[in-house]
Formats: structure tokens, C-alpha cells, sequence
């Protein structure tokens, strides 16, 4: 199939505008590795598909969570999360989506053409997003 240079040019800024979303997703999640409070071994291994224990004990999130051990926030324990790390699921807007990993509130989820998005359990409550059938 043939492509008019209009839709030429259409589709090869889709390709860029979607490398350019993806490209500020992996910022921002880069970002999150530097904030987050949440053991840095786990985020590591989430990210990569790997299941990992809560707390690795070893790094200065971990620490951090023992210093705090007495906090008010009850954790998120595997049992309880809406989602698991490498679960397939469907975005209204974004299409299909692998989580990549599961913290405290929220969830985060890499789409093909939209990168990674964080997304919170309460916006998940609101059914933005399914399971998606396996093929």
C-alpha cells in the first residue's frame, strides 16, 4: 500500500509525536526511581518484570520504611493491589498496556504509544482500566 506524501508526513509525525511521549515517560520514570520511598531493589526489578520481595532490606528506601515502621499508612501488600507486575490491561484512550510495577496507591503501566503513565487506585476504581484478554 501506497502512501500519499500528505500521509507521509501524517504517519512519520505520529511516529515522532509517540517517540517523543515515550522518551518523557522514561524521564519521568527516572524521576520516580530518585524519589520514590519505596525499595529501590523492587522499583529496579518491577520495572524489569521480575517479582521481588516488598523490602530488599538493604537500600535507603528500605531503611527509610523501618525508621517509619510505626507510620499511620497501611502498605499495600501483593494480596491486596488491584493489579500485578506484568499483568496485560487496557486503557480506554491508550489501548494495550503491561504493569510494570505496583507501590502503596498507584500503579504504573507502559503503552506502546504512550510510554509509561502513573496511575492512581482510586482513578483504577473508576474502571479506566481492564484486564486484557490474552489472544
Amino acid at each position: 500500500m501506497r502512501l500519499s506524501g500528505d500521509e507521509a508526513v501524517d504517519a512519520v509525525k505520529e511516529a515522532l509525536a509517540s517517540r517523543e511521549r515515550i522518551a518523557e515517560s522514561r524521564l519521568a520514570m527516572m524521576r520516580a526511581y530518585a524519589e520514590t520511598t519505596q525499595c529501590r531493589r523492587r522499583v529496579l526489578l518491577d520495572y524489569f518484570g521480575v517479582e521481588s520481595p516488598e523490602w530488599c532490606g538493604n537500600c535507603d528506601g528500605c531503611e527509610r520504611h523501618e525508621a517509619d515502621a510505626d507510620a499511620e499508612t497501611p502498605q499495600t501488600t501483593e494480596v491486596d493491589a488491584p493489579l500485578r507486575v506484568d499483568e496485560a490491561v487496557e486503557h480506554r484512550e491508550w489501548g494495550a498496556g503491561t504493569v510494570m510495577s505496583v507501590e502503596v496507591d498507584r500503579a504504573t503501566v507502559f503503552f506502546e504509544s504512550e510510554g509509561y503513565k502513573v496511575l492512581s487506585f482510586q482513578a483504577l476504581a473508576s474502571g479506566i482500566l481492564r484486564e486484557h484478554a490474552s489472544a
